[in-house]
């Protein structure tokens, strides 16, 4: 929970002067990116250019979109998360030309939602349905709520918000802390997956109906994995020709603090999943720990957009080519483009 005192606001404008000043850095490594995401080495990540509303660049959760033909052919939502500054963590949204390099669409668009007044806003998750496009994230009030709020927008600029549901955390049966909303469609189905934090161990579980209105707490499911032998954090699911892939991140305990990794799955129906391999042999960027990923799907590849938190203590989004092939080796590859 962030408090909101005298020393943590020195505090945080001091990191932020200095963040800013690491930003410049990005700047400039953002001019050896390729020109388009054809062009990347598979397996070899590089960092696309993400700015953030604080000037840092540091940032979590990404959540990558596709418009075939459009002028600005990528979306990605995101947060801020500069030193772990969860005061910061609030939904944003930015556009790109080849998927590389990410601009702000109007200077002053982000954060499309403020901070709430205690504790602190996450998880946005992306989607286009009908003309509209959709961000649900999380306004976490502990002790005393949580909302998944939903924003909805035409023109990407002008943002309406409602609040889908609400989890009760108080008294003597609260309701689940849930993290990583993730929206997805199978046929007319509208399902929503999420990792419950209140089970112990935490768990994966989903809604469905025919709308995100219908959506039902009460009605939470389990979905089936052919395997899943740890212990699930964050998650994303993309569509990818013939299956949907989730992205799905791994915590464990650390003697201080925890550790996450990178894993993949796919399904053909939302609620069966094979799990594939790790996302990666050994950590990119020489990182402390793998955060929420989100990918694209063309052909026999995933564009994987995954965040990470350095050695130093910097959150980055960072982005690598991998093969299907590769993640799945076990069975034959069967989706497209």
């Amino acid at each position: 929970m962030t408090p909101r005192n005298g020393y943590h606001s020195a505090k945080r404008l001091a990191l932020g002067i200095y963040a800013r000043l690491l930003f410049r850095f990005q700047l400039r490594e953002s001019r050896s990116l390729p020109e388009r995401l054809e062009d990347l080495v598979d397996d070899l990540p590089v960092h696309p250019l993400v700015p953030t509303y604080d000037g840092s660049g540091q940032a979590v959760h990404p959540d990558v979109f596709e418009l075939p033909g459009a002028s600005a052919s990528f979306l990605l939502a995101m947060t801020p998360y500069t030193f772990t500054d969860d005061y910061l963590e609030n939904p944003s949204i930015l556009a790109s030309n080849d998927g590389l390099r990410f601009h702000e669409e109007a200077q002053g668009l982000n954060p499309l939602a403020p901070p709430p007044p205690f504790d602190h806003n996450d998880d946005p998750d992306l989607s286009l349905e009908g003309g509209t496009y959709t961000i649900l994230y999380l306004e976490t009030l502990r002790p005393k709520k949580q909302n998944l709020v939903r924003l909805r927008s035409e023109d990407r600029l002008s943002w309406r918000r409602d609040v889908l549901l609400s989890y009760s955390l108080e008294g003597p049966r609260p309701e689940p802390l849930i993290v990583s909303p993730a929206q997805a469609k199978a046929g007319a189905r509208a399902f929503l997956y999420y990792v419950n934090t209140s089970s112990s161990p935490y768990r994966i579980e989903y809604l469905e109906a025919e709308t995100p209105e219908a959506w039902d707490k009460a009605l939470a499911r389990l979905p089936s994995f052919d395997r899943l032998s740890f212990v699930p954090w964050h998650l994303d699911i993309v569509e990818g020709g013939e299956y949907f892939y989730m992205l799905l991140t791994e915590v464990f305990p650390l003697a201080a603090g925890r550790s996450f990794d990178l894993h993949v799955a796919r399904s053909r129906d939302l609620v069966n999943w094979e799990l594939g391999s790790r996302v990666f042999a050994q950590k990119p960027f020489g990182c402390r720990s793998l955060y929420r990923a989100s990918a694209l799907g063309r052909g026999g590849e995933l564009f994987v957009y995954f965040s990470y938190e350095s050695g130093s203590g910097q959150w980055r989004i960072g982005l690598v080519r991998k093969s299907l092939e590769a993640l799945f080796p076990s069975s034959p590859h069967e989706g497209r483009a």
